[in-house]
């Protein structure tokens, strides 16, 4: 996936190469950041759709996170204010995606109670794979685009 941007990376992971939402942003950012792509995909392979599809914290949040995590996560040695500039880029983001989306949860994002075979038929029926979860997808890489400048 040389050549192309994080954006481009993340949406051809998620669509055409069946990654969820939070290993398609980590991967997207992985390489940059010392993660090889097969570890990446292991890290976040239990947090898309909410948590294994508990409806929590959205896929592409929970990615976000860990890609913050890999940029910023040896501050975390400088003690209590090290752990204070990890954790305000963590809210920072959550914010910028709060602000752009409405909400943090899955559930509340997507309207559906992944852990039912009728939520999964739901959000099948209504696209939201290709439609709004890839939306967030983009939207998460987007945000961690403009918190890199």
């Amino acid at each position: 996936m040389a050549g192309m941007d994080g954006k481009e990376r993340a949406l051809k992971r998620f669509g055409e190469q069946g990654g969820n939402c939070a290993q398609s942003v980590l991967v997207a950012f992985g390489p940059e950041l010392g993660l090889d792509e097969e570890a990446g995909l292991r890290v976040a392979a239990c947090f898309g759709a909410g948590i294994g599809r508990l409806g929590l914290c959205c896929g592409a949040v929970t990615g976000a996170c860990m890609v913050l995590g890999l940029r910023h996560g040896h501050e975390m040695t400088e003690g209590f204010e090290g752990r204070g500039k990890v954790y305000a880029r963590v809210q920072d983001f959550a914010r910028r995606f709060r602000e752009r989306f409405g909400h943090l949860d899955c559930a509340a994002l997507t309207g559906c109670d992944l852990t039912t075979p009728e939520g999964r038929q739901d959000f099948a029926d209504r696209g939201l794979h290709a439609g709004l979860c890839s939306t967030l997808v983009a939207g998460a890489v987007e945000i961690l685009e403009e918190m890199r400048a």
